[in-house]
């Protein structure tokens, strides 16, 4: 290679003269000497440029680069990260978003299971709570008759009040012990209603943990999309690559010796 390009060399600077040698005077002689010293000089060049494009890495890198599956794709890992978020991340090979959004996504399952736990206990503390103080039947009870212990005394207030708001038609519990309840004072109510809050808010909680799990996944969705996109313009850039291609001419009355640069993605 380095022959080659003493060479190459040797060659540009007799093309330099060319000028020179044409302005002056010569002899027909050294005319012609000089004209088939070019000439042999011009083939050598053109063999050695023959050699250089053959040596280019155009095909080497197209074959070594042209499979896809060195690239990401933008919807594979969009989609990905829908499903779990960091997936995408980690697919666009970004580890450390990936450990951020996985970390993300087990805090908030983690939060919507403590939050469904307090409340499920909560739920039992107030039921059993109502079975001590005001001495309720719990069996088939729906949440409707536990709610309504909240605001009434006992099941004779409650359906006083529902006659009055509703008419002599509204629906009322039968006077069975099966739906009796009366509560043995006003704090205790008051502690109940507050056993129940504390149960609901639990749950409505947990409801926000699973809102924030689906934004989280749709903003890793949308980060693991860029970064796949990021990922192969970085890609590309490596791929990059710069040709030299050298070039003379030494006969008629374009004479010229010149250096192309070629720049090629793959």
């Amino acid at each position: 290679m380095r022959k080659e390009i003493e060479r190459l060399l040797a060659i540009i600077v007799v093309a330099a003269g060319i000028n020179a040698a044409a302005a002056g005077e010569v002899s027909n002689i050294s005319s012609i000497r000089l004209q088939l010293k070019f000439y042999i000089a011009e083939k050598d060049l053109q063999a050695l440029q023959s050699l250089t494009e053959k040596n280019q890495p155009q095909n080497e890198f197209a074959d070594e680069f042209a499979p896809k599956g060195k690239l990401k794709s933008p919807k594979k890992a969009f989609l990905l990260s829908l499903l779990l978020p960091g997936a995408g991340q980690f697919y666009a090979e970004s580890k450390s978003k990936a450990k951020i959004f996985v970390g993300s996504e087990a805090s908030l399952w983690l939060g919507f299971l403590a939050f469904r736990t307090v409340g499920s206990w909560k739920k039992s503390d107030y039921k059993n709570y109502a079975l001590e103080h005001a001495g309720i039947n719990p069996d088939g009870k729906d949440d409707q008759f536990y709610e309504r212990l909240t605001f009434y005394d006992d099941r004779d207030q409650y359906n006083q009040f529902t006659r009055l708001f509703n008419g002599p038609a509204a629906p009322i519990y039968p006077e069975s012990d099966y739906w009796n309840w009366e509560w043995d004072n006003v704090n205790s109510r008051a502690e109940y209603r507050d056993l129940r809050n504390q149960s609901k808010n639990a749950y409505r909680r947990s409801l926000y943990m699973l809102g924030l799990a689906g934004l989280n996944r749709i903003i890793s969705a949308v980060d693991a999309f860029r970064g796949a996109k990021k990922f192969n313009r970085l890609k590309a850039f490596e791929q990059e690559q710069i040709g030299f291609h050298p070039g003379v001419s030494l006969f008629g009355s374009n004479r010229k010796v010149s250096l192309t640069i070629t720049k090629s993605f793959f």
